[in-house]
Formats: structure tokens, C-alpha cells, sequence
């Protein structure tokens, strides 16, 4: 069966954390991707300064398991070389995306700017992922998550007990945020391309997405004239029927019983329907959470689990990413899937009539070098010249 994306043809020359998410979202529903990197980033961990090249997540990038690289082709290419761009060029010509994450007007510098690609290729869709945005007076600043979150209001919406922001481990603002931004504008892009046959340029940046994920938090602060701090702790752990309770085994279960329904039928499945008269009384909460506290220590998380199952409480174990493959609803829905020898992500979204599919493992850095460039007819010959002259490997 054809997929949504066959047919199309994308150069990806990302590295960090949105770009590759984002490619592999597009080859996994049928795109060729053609990732094009700088010869000699096979180990990439080693750009980061002190012990974070060490550190098991920041350390995978690029590496065998790496699964956002599944589906792709990489091409190891200098394009600071005057024949490394010229092939480039070539392969421009011939492409429908190209996603890219250096500094805005980095890429202007070399002559590979949206303009000047434009002109060699008037359907090309040329998707630029930063951190802030092409425009604004940080468009050039560097960043990270954590800063792109502090920008947005979202860090100051996750604290802990004591008032302190902490950042979540995943990298919300890159993965959640511009990632997705970047496959949906190149999508529309694409549409738009069908009514008129030209593409177009799409700015997707960290910054901008965090902020739209946020519409309805901004709505109520802006337009309802609430401050932030006056909803900040709504589901941060302030509301005793929202928030997450140690269990004996020293793991956890979360509650998600917002309304008094779900509520009352937590209660009454914990054989305690009094506590409802806690939660009804606001100076109350810390003495319910407190109870709670204390009756979730009584028994493991899994107990809890089957003591409460089948009635709708809106109670779940709070899962390790390994307990969360093995999960009977993870497999149920192949969120987690093995191929390739490789426990990894499934396909999502799921479409009725055209899903994706993994078809291929993992790349690495320059892993098709080879292949690529005989393809573009450069002779056997002519690739171990290039290669001893650094444009490839």
C-alpha cells in the first residue's frame, strides 16, 4: 500500500533533537530522507563540553540504536568545499524539503539560503528549525530547552514544593514543540505546493511552538485577566485528586480525578467515600493529602492498581520507560515495536488506509556515502578522491 509521503524527497541537514524527530516522522509515512552531515560526526557526544558527552541520552545521538534515524540514508558531505556544495546543488535541484537547523543566515553565507535555493529549485519547501525564530531581537542567540521553555511560561509553570522550576527530561520545547511545528508547516507547504506549484519557506522554531501548545493557558491569563501564579499549582500538585502518591514498594500512582464523579469513585474504591467531604472543603486538602499519603504506603503500586481496576477513577501506575514497553497497553497499541533487532517507537499517528511503516534500521553519519553519490554518477573513482580530500567518508 503507498504511503502519504512516497515519492517525496527530503534533504535533512539537522542534528539536534527537532530536525531528526522530524524526518523521521516524514520517512516513516513513505519519504525519502537524505541526511547530509559534515564528515567526522560519528561520534557526536564528543561536540559537548565536560562529562555531558558521557550521558547515556545526549551520548545516543548518531549511534546504531539511535531510532530516529531509521528510514534515512546519511550522506557525509562537506559543504564548506566548493564540490561538496556543488553536489549539494545537484541534489537540491531535485528535492521537494529540505530541513535545516543552523543559526538564521548561516546558510545565506554559504550560498545555500532559501533565496538562493529558490532559484534553482521554485518548488523546493525549505524548513529552517531554531531556537527563537527568524526574526525578533534573540533570532541569533543560542539556547537550549530549558531556556526556550523559561521564554515560553512554561517553566515557571512546573515547580517544585519548595518554588524552584525544574525542567523536564525530555526536551519538551525541541521534541514537542518544534519538531511538530516543522512537520505540520511542511505539510501545509506541500498542500499549498499542489494548488500552485510553488513552495515556499517555513520558519519553525522552538520559542513560537512552546507558546502555541500553551493557547489555552495564554487564553485564560491574557483574556481572562488571571495571573499565572493564580493557576500555576492547579495540576503541579496542589489538588489532592491530581496529583502523584508513593506507594510501599517505593514506586508511584498517579491520580487524575478532576471531576467529583471519578473522584467519588476513587474514594469509594479505596473503601473510604468519607474523604469526599475532605476534598469539598479547601482547608482540608493538606489533611487528605495526607491521609492519602499514608494509605497509598500501606501497599505496592501495583496492588493499588488492581484493587482500583475497572472502575473509572483515573488512576495509573507512573511507569520507567522499560515498564512502559512492556505494558500491556503499549503493546496492544505497538507504541513500542521491535525491528531490526531494535526496541523502539512505533508509527503514530495511525491511519486506516495508509499507515506508516519502519523500513529500514538506523543510520549512521555518512553510513551511504557510497550509494548516494553513485547514484548522483560519481564514479568509484571519483568518491576515494573525494574522500581522501575530507568532502565525504
Amino acid at each position: 500500500m503507498t504511503e502519504p509521503l512516497t515519492g517525496i524527497k527530503v534533504l535533512d541537514l539537522s542534528m539536534n533533537a527537532p530536525g531528526p524527530l522530524a524526518s523521521m516522522l516524514l520517512a516513516d509515512f513513505g519519504a525519502e530522507v537524505i541526511h547530509v552531515i559534515r564528515p567526522g560526526m560519528k561520534n557526536f557526544g564528543q561536540t559537548y563540553g565536560g562529562d555531558i558527552g558521557n550521558d547515556p541520552y545526549v551520548n545516543s545521538r548518531f549511534q546504531p540504536y539511535d531510532a530516529v534515524m531509521r528510514n534515512k540514508r546519511s550522506l557525509a558531505l562537506n559543504l564548506k568545499h566548493d564540490k561538496g556544495k556543488t553536489i549539494f546543488l545537484d541534489m537540491v535541484k531535485q528535492a521537494d524539503v529540505l530541513i535545516e537547523e543552523f543559526r538564521p543566515g548561516k546558510l545565506d553565507k554559504l550560498g545555500l539560503g532559501y533565496e538562493q535555493l529558490k532559484a534553482l529549485n521554485p518548488g523546493l519547501i525549505y524548513c529552517s528549525v531554531t531556537g527563537y525564530g527568524q526574526s525578533g531581537p534573540m533570532r541569533e542567540a543560542a539556547g537550549h530547552d530549558i531556556n526556550y521553555l523559561a521564554m515560553t511560561g512554561a517553566l515557571d509553570m512546573i515547580r517544585a514544593g519548595d518554588g524552584k522550576p525544574i525542567n523536564p527530561q525530555n526536551i519538551l520545547s525541541d521534541n514537542g514543540g518544534a519538531s511538530m511545528s516543522a512537520v505540520v508547516g511542511i505539510l501545509l507547504a506541500l498542500i499549498q505546493r499542489q494548488k500552485t506549484g510553488q513552495g515556499q519557506y517555513v520558519d519553525a522554531n522552538c520559542t513560537d511552538s512552546v507558546i502555541y501548545l500553551m493557547a489555552d493557558l495564554f487564553s485564560t491569563a491574557l483574556g481572562g485577566n488571571h495571573s499565572s501564579s493564580s493557576f500555576r499549582d492547579s495540576f503541579t500538585g496542589t489538588l489532592p485528586n491530581y496529583r502523584a502518591y508513593r506507594c510501599a514498594d517505593n514506586k508511584w500512582l498517579s491520580i487524575g480525578a478532576l471531576e467529583a464523579h471519578f473522584c467519588q469513585a476513587l474514594f469509594d474504591g479505596l473503601e473510604q467515600p468519607e474523604l469526599m467531604q475532605l476534598l469539598e472543603d479547601q482547608t482540608r486538602w493538606p489533611e487528605l493529602i495526607d491521609r492519602l499519603e499514608q494509605l497509598f504506603a500501606l501497599q505496592t503500586r501495583d496492588y493499588w492498581i488492581e484493587k482500583l481496576a475497572g472502575a473509572d477513577t483515573c488512576v495509573t501506575p507512573v511507569l520507567s520507560i522499560e515498564e512502559v514497553a512492556e505494558h500491556p497497553q503499549t503493546q496492544a497499541r505497538e507504541s513500542i515495536v521491535e525491528k531490526f533487532g531494535l526496541k523502539q517507537v512505533g508509527i503514530t499517528p495511525k491511519l486506516s488506509d495508509s499507515p506508516g511503516s519502519i523500513k529500514s534500521a538506523p543510520t549512521t553519519p555518512g553510513n551511504d556515502s557510497a550509494q548516494i553519490l553513485q547514484e548522483l554518477g560519481i564514479s568509484t573513482t571519483e568518491y576515494e578522491y573525494l574522500k581522501a580530500q575530507g568532502i565525504t567518508e
